[in-house]
């Protein structure tokens, strides 16, 4: 079995399937990010994955405002996020994210579980292999649905 791998090239893939799922499922994320039990097993990073990470904050703060104005805004004076639905209203501060954690803060402001993936590095690929191998560099996987 093969995962179907594929570059994100369209925002189409961030969807709000269901806007009044939003808020309980987010404080379902919340709740298990922040028990420093459930966190190690929710979250894990690469160090060398942090820039990707970055870049993923980036796209979702242009991109989650201007689709979803009355779930999301951002200030970009102040450097916030807040995610905004009936029962769950809470504002992130960028910086307190973007040098450690920043795919968690992805994590908590979507419905999706998030994995990002890197191609194998030299010693981890098989010479026998003829396909491009990914490894997981990051996941914030809460599976936070009913």
């Amino acid at each position: 079995l093969r995962m179907g791998l594929r570059r994100l090239r369209s925002s189409r893939h961030f969807l709000v399937e269901e806007a009044t799922r939003l808020g309980p499922e987010l404080l379902l994320k919340q709740k298990a990010l922040d028990n420093p039990e459930r966190h190690k097993i929710v979250y894990a990073a690469e160090p060398r994955s942090l820039q990707a990470q970055q870049e993923l904050v980036e796209l979702f703060v242009a991109y989650l405002p201007k689709r979803y104005p009355d779930l999301y805004t951002y200030d970009n004076g102040l450097k916030t996020i807040t995610v905004h639905t009936p029962g769950f209203t809470k504002t992130f501060r960028l910086d307190d994210w973007m040098e450690t954690r920043p795919l968690e803060l992805c994590e908590r402001i979507v419905q999706e579980d998030l994995i990002l993936m890197r191609p194998a590095l030299t010693d981890q690929t098989s010479v026998a292999s003829t396909e491009q191998s990914y490894f997981m560099a990051a996941a914030a996987v809460g599976f936070s649905f009913n």
